[in-house]
């Protein structure tokens, strides 16, 4: 069978399980050794990716640009045909049966970076400006992609010998790189030229510089109304259990406890008697004319002390609320909030703290609290979806689960490489994990091949398939 590729080229297979790829513009093959009986069908997306099918019952899923096999799933009986359905279904037409599988994009990598991946961080939505992904290698690269091209857009080099960097935020609407040392906050302009460090904010006392965070922030105030812009209010963490409010463009002078009526006035709030060990925003989707969602501040302390913070501004002056107060049994290693839920994973545990929290009329009426089972295996990261309330953890053999806010497992995905971090990257569903040295990028509906949609079970099929039928589903 031969098909038109993308990209100037022919995909051939043959009876032996070979698979060519002819290119034109240099007349060369390039060879595949994909099944090992005659391959049945060949696909090619308008991204560049090959689906191929045999006899021996075989789908594999090709880059055509490297020519890498980025998976392969496994029947029990022959494949005669496979076609693309709209909607990015694959429909596979056995001997006596028909079957649409949801199929949207297998499991790929979209960055090789030359250094080990320290750390990786996600922006915010803004306006029409989708989430950002940012990198930050173990040499101070920092590298930013689109998720949606995946491309890479800007990269950004400080010299590791004159800079230890602990922590970092990037500012989604402005283009502003945060970073964080030991006792300074430095800004980065990566749209401007030229390109400098500055240095915006520093301590006098003895207290070290632990987490940095950032919270995007749209103004009401008429001084902002012609710029119509997001501002980054970044957040920092201390060693003495302070929280200190990073001055900047957006005016926001003070950092406000408690209520309303007892307010105190301060650059700093003392979120907990120790060091502020783990300090996380959770804010939903916002554009320039809607306000969705509530924001949240999620802080742990070296003393496993961990607390919950309503958000809100007013004016020019930002007010904490303390809306939940938990006792921890090990150390945090990560945190995520979907539909009103909280989710906790610790140290050395298989299963999740997970805790229901109800708002009404800005005042906290429900917390309930309740562990999901997990398995044997530790957890090493959390990640959470608001629009779908979901989760998705990865444990210590490499395990992703999909749990959903009523303490039920959805999907479940084992990697046969080593993944240290998961996140989502929109309110679709779309997973972003982290290896050593690459990024992958996956659907919730690629979790599970052998779900099936629609299966035609014990009825002859007559007529081969050459052309994708709509199904009504």
């Amino acid at each position: 069978c031969t098909i038109n590729g993308p990209q100037n080229t022919i995909v051939m297979g043959f009876q032996d399980g070979l698979i060519k790829v002819f290119d034109i513009n240099s007349e060369l093959f390039k060879p595949l050794q994909g099944h090992k009986t005659t391959v049945s069908s060949l696909l090619t997306t308008s991204d560049g990716v090959v689906i191929s099918s045999s006899y021996d019952g075989y789908i594999i899923f090709w880059l055509l640009a490297s020519l890498t096999k980025l998976d392969e799933w496994r029947f029990d009986e022959a494949i005669y045909r496979i076609a693309l359905v709209p909607g990015d279904d694959l429909l596979i037409q056995f001997k006596n049966d028909i079957q649409l599988f949801s199929f949207t994009q297998p499991l790929r990598f979209f960055s090789d970076t030359d250094y080990e991946i320290e750390q990786v961080r996600l922006t915010l939505p803004v306006g029409s400006i989708p989430t950002r992904i940012v990198l930050r290698s173990n040499q101070n690269e920092f590298a930013l992609y689109n998720p949606r091209s995946t491309q890479m857009i800007n990269v950004t080099q400080l010299h590791p010998d004159k800079m230890y960097v602990i922590d970092f935020v990037y500012d989604s609407a402005g283009e502003m790189l945060y970073v964080m040392t030991t006792r300074q906050v430095c800004s980065y302009s990566c749209s401007q030229q030229p390109c400098y460090l500055k240095n915006i904010f520093e301590i006098d006392t003895q207290c070290l510089f632990t987490k940095l965070s950032c919270l995007m922030w749209f103004s009401h105030s008429p001084l902002f109304a012609r710029k119509r812009r997001a501002f980054g209010i970044v957040f920092v963490g201390t060693s003495d259990g302070k929280m200190y409010l990073i001055p900047g463009e957006h005016n926001l002078k003070y950092a406000v406890e408690q209520s309303l009526a007892n307010s105190i006035l301060s650059n700093y709030v003392q979120l907990h008697e120790s060091s502020v060990e783990w300090l996380e925003v959770y804010q939903s989707y916002e554009t320039y004319f809607t306000r969705r969602g509530v924001k949240w501040l999620f802080t742990v302390g070296s003393d496993l002390t961990a607390k919950l913070y309503h958000v809100s501004i007013d004016g020019f002056e930002i007010f904490l609320r303390q809306r939940l107060k938990i006792q921890l049994d090990a150390e945090c290693v990560g945190s995520a909030m979907a539909n009103s839920h909280l989710a906790v994973a610790c140290a050395a545990r298989g299963y999740l703290n997970m805790h229901s929290i109800v708002l009404e009329y800005d005042y906290t009426v429900d917390i309930t609290s309740k562990d999901i089972l997990h398995e044997f295996a530790p957890i090493k990261c959390v990640s959470g979806c608001d629009a779908l309330g979901i989760f998705s953890t990865v444990n210590a053999v490499n395990d992703i689960m999909l749990w959903n806010t009523r303490n039920e497992i959805i999907r479940k995905l084992s990697c046969v490489f080593q993944i240290t971090t998961a996140n989502y990257l929109n309110e679709r569903g779309d997973l972003l994990l982290t290896s050593n040295r690459r990024l992958y990028f996956i659907m919730i509906s690629d979790f599970a091949p052998e779900q099936i949609l629609i299966a035609l079970s014990k009825k002859k099929i007559k007529v081969r398939i050459d052309h994708p039928l709509k199904i009504r589903r």
